[in-house]
C-alpha cells in the first residue's frame, strides 16, 4: 500500500445515539437504564444528522476487508472476555 493517511471504521448503518445504544444493549444494560442515560438531543442535533460513517472504498481497494460493527463490537467484547 502507498504511503497515505487512511480513516476507515466497520461498516454501519447506525447514526451515533443508535449506536451507543446498541453498545449497551451489548454491555447488558436495560431499555429503561439505556433510555435515561443515552439521549436523542433531537434539538442539538436538529441540523445534522448524527452520522459518523465513513467511506471505506480507499482501504478496501487494496485488499482489505473490514467487518460489520455488530461483528467487530463482538470480537472486542470476545477479547475481554464480555
Amino acid at each position: 500500500m502507498p504511503s497515505d493517511i487512511y480513516h476507515f471504521s466497520s461498516y454501519n448503518d447506525r447514526n451515533t445515539y443508535e449506536v451507543a445504544q446498541y453498545i449497551a444493549k451489548r454491555f447488558g444494560y436495560d431499555e429503561k437504564a439505556i433510555h435515561t442515560y443515552i439521549l436523542p438531543d433531537q434539538e442539538r442535533y436538529a441540523d445534522r444528522f448524527r452520522d459518523y460513517r465513513l467511506d471505506n472504498s480507499k482501504i478496501t481497494a487494496f485488499g482489505i476487508e473490514l467487518g460489520t460493527l455488530e461483528e467487530d463490537v463482538s470480537m472486542c467484547l470476545k477479547d475481554f472476555d464480555w
